[in-house]
């Protein structure tokens, strides 16, 4: 049947079809896709590389469950399009024409409407959307086709010269706003505080900013999967280390466990593999692990790391999520392990390194990139602008980047004969 199939779009074109049969979901790709890409190369994902054999079962699923809400979003949606529970190929048929990356699931007689044009939004207009977040999560209409992963309640939007809009008529959104939850209203500029520590340390990252709304601070996330060329935004492919993987991200999959589960070197035997500068992409990745580390992030789990794709190559993509969650959840276990600590407080410089060192970098190497990224962090740490900043946030972070910072440099270690192996 007609409705039980859609294309799959990657920018332009037609890459391959989703179609849903009476016991699975089967993804095939074009075969005009499999010679201009040539077999086993990365199109839509690394777990789901180019074949003439249609894929199947979990490989399928784990990838799809990854473009989709979770939680109490996905619930709300499902019920707004009467979708059975659990049904990823139902819903992504409502909202898969923007998702995230450059991959939109549309009917067979249907086209992308690019460049699209976004409706703007007054700012009563702006603050209802808001307000609307649990009954139409995402900013969600029947008509707008939208969908991300993730947990937390937030709402996609474009950012035009005359001001905020909603990305329909296929206009890709180019923001993403996430209001402080109500049991934690200083989250948002905690993660905004945390986020500009790491772009004044010289990391990577997603650009962030703190807007109110209705006396409510929103974090407002510039997405690094779009990108701005003469002032129309375009689509730049992407997944998450799961969906790389090919890991169940629901529930606590996405959370490295003893017995399995994403982690740090998986994600750079991945980069190793797939990466065109395999040296850069593992200092990028060591650096992102310091961070988390330095601020107290025990939620840098599998989905809360990504890769953009170019052609058959890929990079890891900007710091994005990154929270100094110690000051709001009791729990200190790591998302991943780091060095073989499972809590973040025993980490410690030469775990760090032996972490680094284990994916295959030189030993100093592995050391030089700890030392530099804890030096660079903590100037960073020390000249922020904490204004608007919980307290117990800075003194967190503080206390968790000194820590680090107090371990001496494995550099002198090197010399006293106790240097890692």
């Amino acid at each position: 049947m007609a409705d039980e199939t859609l294309n799959i779009w990657l920018h332009e074109r037609v890459v391959a079809t989703l179609r849903r049969t009476r016991s699975d979901v089967r993804l095939e790709y074009e075969a005009d896709e499999i010679r201009r890409a040539g077999t086993g190369a990365v199109v839509l994902s690394a777990s789901l590389l180019t074949q003439h054999k249609a894929y199947g079962g979990n490989a399928v699923l784990y990838w799809l469950e990854g473009l989709l809400p979770e939680g109490e979003a996905r619930t709300t949606l499902e019920s707004m399009f009467d979708v059975r529970r659990g049904d990823a190929f139902g819903l992504l048929r409502h909202i898969g024409r923007e998702c995230a990356g450059a991959v939109a699931f549309l009917p067979v007689d249907e086209r992308p409407a690019m460049p699209g044009q976004p409706t703007p939004l007054s700012d009563a207009e702006l603050e209802e959307a808001i307000r609307n977040l649990p009954t139409h999560p995402l900013g969600v209409t029947p008509e707008s086709g939208i969908s991300l992963g993730g947990l937390q309640s937030k709402l996609l939007v474009c950012k035009t010269e005359e001001g905020w809009a909603l990305p329909t008529n296929g206009a890709p959104s180019t923001h993403i706003l996430k209001p402080a939850p109500f049991q934690h209203p200083e989250l948002a500029r905690a993660e905004e505080y945390a986020m500009r520590i790491a772009r004044d340390a010289g990391l990577v990252a997603a650009a962030v900013d703190v807007i109110e709304v209705s006396e409510r601070d929103v974090l407002v996330v510039e997405r690094f999967d779009r990108e701005i060329v003469d002032g129309v935004a375009h689509r730049l492919h992407q997944e998450d280390a799961c969906q790389a993987l090919g890991i169940d991200s629901r529930d606590r999959h996405k959370y490295q466990q003893r017995n399995g589960g994403p982690s740090y070197g998986q994600i750079a035997k991945f980069l190793v593999t797939h990466a065109v500068d395999r040296d850069k992409e593992l200092r990028a990745l060591a650096e992102a692990m310091v961070l988390t580390c330095a601020i107290g992030n025990t939620d840098a789990h599998g989905k809360n790391h990504s890769f953009l794709i170019d052609g058959d190559t890929l990079c890891f993509a900007p710091i994005y999520d990154a929270s100094p969650t110690v000051s709001f959840v009791t729990g200190r276990q790591l998302a991943m392990y780091v060095g073989g600590s499972i809590t973040i407080g025993e980490v410690n410089r030469m775990q760090l390194a032996l972490e680094a060192k284990s994916w295959g970098l030189s030993r100093d190497v592995a050391i030089d990139i700890v030392d530099d990224a804890l030096l660079r962090l903590g100037r960073a740490i020390e000249e922020a602008d904490v204004s608007g900043v919980l307290k117990a946030v800075t003194d967190d972070v503080k206390l968790y980047s000194s820590r680090l910072l107090a371990t001496r440099s494995l550099q002198v270690e090197q010399r006293t004969g106790e240097a890692i192996t």
